[in-house]
């Protein structure tokens, strides 16, 4: 739910008249959020052959050839894919790893929406968001502002809040979307799922992102 509304709010509403990349495995949990996104809007899906997703050029022609108006790609893809022609491409989504100042500036051409997503898997789907200004950027983009019912804290190694401009580790709470732990890892579970240190109830998660 936090996944469609961060969407909509940063591409407005899809349509029958979108056609959706589902190019992530299901495994992965933001091929979720798409495939859900998609259903609730009633777009089309365009499904990627694994062949198609292994060749750069063949992801490429796809994504003209099918009109697709929304892309999710990580910054590993959106390296080595042309950045068009794609008369149709309209909404990027970059994801998955950190997102490089170059990458921005190539695929985040007028006429297309550019969101830059922030999310762990132990924090589904995704748990901030920030829309990348059509400008020359000379840096990555900030991960942006929590999603709704996400909470976030900059904490030093003792749980204190930093101030703004210190770097801290970033704990990721809130009361949607936080994984209950490892699967059989009890250990791993204790050390990365806390309790909130702030709110005195429910727990965080320890991203070791700084």
């Amino acid at each position: 739910r936090m996944f469609i509304e961060a969407y909509r709010r940063s591409f407005g509403e899809w349509t029958s008249e979108d056609r959706l990349l589902q190019l992530p495995a299901l495994t992965f949990d933001m091929s979720q959020g798409e495939i859900f996104a998609g259903l609730i809007s009633g777009s089309a899906m365009v499904l990627v052959a694994p062949e198609d997703a292994s060749s750069p050029e063949a992801l490429g022609a796809l994504i003209r050839d099918q009109r697709v108006t929304y892309a999710g790609l990580s910054p590993a893809i959106l390296s080595v894919v042309e950045a068009g022609p794609y008369p149709d491409l309209k909404y990027i989504m970059g994801g998955a790893e950190a997102l490089p100042a170059e990458l921005v500036n190539k695929w985040n051409l007028p006429g297309r929406t550019f969101l830059n997503l922030y999310g762990p898997t132990e924090a589904s789907i995704a748990t901030t968001e920030y829309l990348c200004e059509h400008k020359e950027w000379l840096s990555s983009p900030p991960i942006g502002r929590p999603e709704f019912s996400r909470l976030h804290y900059v904490v030093d190694k003792q749980f204190n809040l930093v101030p703004v401009g210190v770097p801290g580790e970033l704990l990721i709470g809130g009361d949607e979307g936080l994984a209950r732990g490892y699967l059989n890892l009890p250990e791993l579970t204790d050390e990365k799922f806390v309790p909130d240190p702030f709110l005195g109830e429910g727990r965080v998660y320890r991203t070791g992102d700084v």
